[in-house]
């Protein structure tokens, strides 16, 4: 999945202004994620899903902020046919 499309489909879940909060954790976990990868020596390859990973993890957030058993599960299910299984 390209860069865009992630931020589209983040953007398009948490665009309601109160959770701008939540767009400001998704970028800060995606860039920590990055920089867990390069202090592991992750290929570059890899560390791109690693940040992905940080930037879509709460992507279902606004569907399961009252069911949190499901949260994880929707936004893979969302993600299914973008992301490859190890991103999931």
């Amino acid at each position: 999945m390209s860069s865009v499309t992630s931020f589209y489909l983040r953007h398009e879940f948490t665009r309601i202004y109160f959770l701008t909060n939540l767009r400001k954790h998704m970028l800060a976990v995606s860039e920590i994620m990055g920089a867990l990868a390069d202090k592991m020596d992750i290929a570059e390859e890899e560390k791109e899903k690693w940040t992905l990973v940080g930037l879509l993890h709460d992507l279902d957030y606004e569907r399961t902020k009252d069911n949190p058993a499901k949260h994880g599960i929707i936004a893979a299910e969302m993600l299914n046919d973008e992301l490859s299984d190890d991103c999931l």
